[in-house]
Parts: structure tokens; sequence; C-alpha cells
């Protein structure tokens, strides 16, 4: 028998009757490869949840990271655009009053009195 097929997970799972020793002569052994073999498969789910969750938690992590740029772009943007409105209503203000000074210097002094 290869000895590769009968250790997993580094305990021995697989016994035979040997010319020299009998299954019932090893039960003792074969009942302690049994209780190894489950704490070693144990200690691997274990470590196996516990780096899923590790995992989870980087994702988790860079999930928020990523809705905090996605949210800074967008309130980037609103100013941008409040930027460039509150600039062409000072263009439109700018405008008005040119507009309102040349009547204004355009006027002669009859036309205020008549007013």
């Amino acid at each position: 028998m290869n000895l590769l097929n009968i250790y997993v997970s580094g305990a021995r799972k697989i016994w035979n009757d040997t010319p020299t020793a009998k299954l019932e002569e090893i039960v003792n052994n074969v009942a302690l490869g049994i209780v190894m073999a489950a704490i070693l498969d144990k200690k691997r789910d274990e470590e196996l949840e516990r780096r899923r969750k590790k995992e989870d938690e980087v994702r988790e992590q860079e999930r928020l990271n990523e809705e905090r740029k996605k949210n800074e772009r967008e309130r980037i943007q609103a100013l941008v655009q409040d930027g460039q409105k509150w600039q062409t209503s000072n263009i439109i203000r700018t405008y008005i009053k040119a507009v309102e000074e040349k009547y204004l210097s355009e006027k002669t002094l009859q036309d205020i009195n008549a007013e």
C-alpha cells in the first residue's frame, strides 16, 4: 500500500492487518488516529472559515472605499455644476447692469424729466 494514500491532512486514516500486528491489536492506535484526523479536519475547517471571513472583510472594505470615492466624485461634480450656475448668473447680472447703464446714459435730460 502506498503511504501517501493512508495519510490525509497529516493524520493516518487507513489501517490494515500487517504480518506483525492485527487490527484488533492496534485498536487504540486506530481510535487515536480517528480522533487526530477529526481534530486536524476541524482545524482545517476553522482556518478556511477564518480566511473566508477575512476575505469577506477585505471585499466589504473595498466596496465601502469605492462607495466613498463615488460619493466624493458626485459631490465634486455637484460643486462644479453649482460653480457654473453661479458664473452664468453673474454674467447675466453683469449684462443686465450694463444694459441698464447704457439705457440710462443714452437718455436725454428731457426723457428723464418726461418720466
